[in-house]
């Protein structure tokens, strides 16, 4: 990779990669609001039963919160491609969307984890892994540009 490829993607706009983040945050939050529960109940997670993604993802928050979490993060991407929002605003939600990506990626990875000696990660998570590490770089983008605008 030259030194102008690297300075391009360091220096893009992310307008491309805040609308997949928000299209796939979207999806997230319609999936998680569907009619039914998706995750399991303490009760069904005591017994052993659910799936161990949800269930794990369970234990740190209820389905409604993850979804009112990953609506606002989809939202608030889509609104901040076509208007400009305050940068504190957008750190929040950038540092807000790095996590949520990060918590769910890892919970569905960790559900798959018996052991290194049997483990076999999913390998449909690649785009999820690949959202993980998008989110997580718009959130150095929020703040390394948030930074610069004060310095100027």
């Amino acid at each position: 990779m030259s030194f102008a490829t690297l300075n391009r993607i360091v220096r893009s706009d992310m307008v491309a990669a805040r609308f997949i983040l928000s299209m796939g945050a979207m999806l997230w939050a319609l999936f998680l609001f569907w009619p039914g529960q998706l995750f399991p109940t303490a009760v069904q997670i005591a017994d052993g039963q659910g799936r161990t993604t949800y269930a794990l993802m369970a234990q740190i928050a209820p389905e409604l919160v993850w979804a009112l979490c990953f609506a606002t993060h989809g939202a608030f991407l889509a609104v901040s491609i076509f208007f400009r929002v305050p940068p504190a605003a957008a750190l929040l939600d950038a540092f807000n969307g790095a996590v949520l990506w990060s918590a769910a990626t890892t919970a569905c990875y960790l559900a798959h984890f018996h052991g290194w000696a049997t483990y076999q990660p999913p390998a449909a998570m690649g785009a999820d892994a690949a959202m993980v590490i998008a989110s997580w770089w718009w959130f150095v983008r929020v703040w390394a540009d948030k930074n610069y605008e004060a310095q100027n």
